[in-house]
């Protein structure tokens, strides 16, 4: 019995990864940055934990992570792509 190799990159299609890149995006912008603004306000004390700047800022990291992490699912999912690191194919 031979098992398929690429089984799964077959399941997977770069719309579903995308969709997964947004949602990472989102969870950074509206989960994790509120909280760590919310503990910088009240544990430093710092009024500036929710100013416009700082929310670029969160908005720019998210929008980075979510490229770069669409960018590596891509790359691992696809058959045939090369990946970061892959010398040669072992087979």
């Amino acid at each position: 019995m031979t098992v398929d190799k690429n089984r799964m990159a077959a399941a997977i299609s770069r719309g579903t990864l995308g969709k997964i890149a947004l949602a990472i995006a989102a969870y950074i912008a509206l989960i994790i940055w509120p909280c760590f603004a919310l503990l910088r306000l009240l544990l430093a004390n710092d009024g500036a934990a929710f100013s416009p700047a700082h929310m670029m800022g969160a908005l720019v990291a998210a929008v980075g992570v979510a490229l770069f992490s669409y960018i590596v699912m891509v790359s691992l999912c696809e058959p045939g792509r090369a990946r970061v690191g892959q010398g040669m194919s072992h087979e």
